[in-house]
Order: structure tokens, then C-alpha cells, then sequence
């Protein structure tokens, strides 16, 4: 099972506005591929640590932040 972080997709996209960029701008700066991105924000795979310490970093969230709230999802593979 997969989880949705939906303050994970709040801090991105505050950042990205804020900076007017595009999610493949934020992918990039993250250090991944769009599809990769898109996948790990709808929850079809999992962030990992190294991807939360940039997230982190970039928006200035907490990684409690961050993690707070999650949802389970599952999606039919």
C-alpha cells in the first residue's frame, strides 16, 4: 500500500507558485523525472527519505510537516 501526502503536494505547489515554475521545473529541482514526480504525488509509488530532506529544504516545510495527514491508496495494478 502507497500513501498520498497531501501537505507534500501543498508545500510544492506554494513553492512552485511562488517561484512561477512548472511542476517539471520542480521535478528538476528535486533531482527526478515528471513521471516520476507525478507518481510519487498521486501516491503510485513511494517518497523516500532523500526525497523529503529536499523537499524540505526547498519549501522550508518541516519533514513532520511534510509527513502529517497521509492517506492510504491503492490503485489496481
Amino acid at each position: 500500500m502507497n500513501y498520498y501526502y497531501p501537505n507534500i503536494e501543498a508545500a510544492l505547489g506554494d513553492y512552485a507558485r511562488g517561484l512561477h515554475l512548472v511542476p517539471s521545473q520542480v521535478a528538476d529541482r528535486l533531482g527526478m523525472g515528471r513521471s516520476t514526480f507525478y507518481n510519487k504525488l498521486r501516491g503510485k509509488s513511494s517518497w523516500t527519505i532523500d526525497n523529503l530532506c529536499r523537499i524540505s529544504r526547498l519549501t522550508g516545510a518541516s519533514y513532520e510537516d511534510l509527513v502529517a495527514d497521509r492517506q492510504a491508496v491503492r490503485y489496481p495494478y
